[in-house]
């Protein structure tokens, strides 16, 4: 079920309807909206918290809160797939909505808390050619859509990414 109601209706919304979803997916797309922006500023909790209490047993997956309306039926821009963010703390239910988010055509993104954090390089293989010959070593080349990606072993062993964009960047690569 997705929750497409306004933010003030979430919890009248829920109240009622709170002992049918028990066991089901609430995919949360709302924003929290005040007049007053120090209300918003003040919560203790996300509207995201609130869902998962005003709905007890239900299992609660925020997703689709970051993309404008407009992008859902063509979610792609230049050719790269607009990541579409989830969180949640069931697994199973976030890998329902995460198919759903790919079906749509976004690049599901987990918002786990984790990052990633990539290396950007004008020409993936001159630049691996590069590290190899100063003994890095680098893994093999994966086709992401938006770049074209390897792992490369840093200092001490630790893996770092390098990619070469397929998308426009800042420098005009």
């Amino acid at each position: 079920m997705v929750l497409a109601v306004p933010a003030k209706a979430v919890a009248p919304v829920l109240d009622e309807i709170a002992e049918l979803v028990v066991g089901d997916i609430i995919v949360d797309p709302t924003n929290p909206a005040d007049e007053d922006r120090e209300v918003i500023l003040r919560a203790a909790a996300s509207l995201a918290e609130a869902v998962v209490l005003l709905a007890p047993g239900a299992r609660v997956v925020k997703a689709f809160n970051t993309i404008l309306a407009s992008r859902f039926n063509d979610p792609v821009v230049d050719g790269v797939p607009l990541d579409g963010f989830y969180a949640g703390d069931d697994a199973d239910a976030k890998r329902v909505v995460a198919g759903l988010l790919a079906e749509m055509g976004f690049h599901p993104t987990d918002g786990d808390g984790s990052w990633e954090f990539y290396f950007m390089c004008d020409e993936i293989e001159s630049t691996v050619k590069e590290i190899e010959g100063r003994g890095g070593v680098c893994g093999p080349r994966a086709d992401r859509g938006w770049g074209v990606v390897c792992e490369i072993e840093g200092p001490g062993g630790r893996k770092l990414a390098l990619y070469e964009p397929r998308h426009p960047t800042a420098h005009g690569g």
